[in-house]
């Protein structure tokens, strides 16, 4: 599923949802920018809104990029 930015431009894939199923808490997301990529974490807080078509952030591509790799 894709990653959009606030702006519309596509930055990336999820990889995976991070939630805690059993207190039903959602965390966020990881996502990758690209095959070799490290994943990126983006925290339920900068995240826009999750619909069909992908997840969209509440921040610009350059945020985006910068946002805590996830070692999960």
């Amino acid at each position: 599923m894709p990653v959009y930015a606030e702006g519309g431009e596509e930055i990336g894939k999820v990889a995976e949802i991070v939630a805690d199923a059993q207190k039903d808490i959602f965390s966020g997301i990881t996502f990758k920018t690209g095959l070799l990529s490290h994943r990126r974490f983006a925290p339920a807080a900068v995240i826009g809104s999750l619909t069909a078509k992908g997840v969209h952030l509440n921040v610009a591509e350059s945020e985006a990029h910068e946002l805590e790799p996830y070692e999960g």
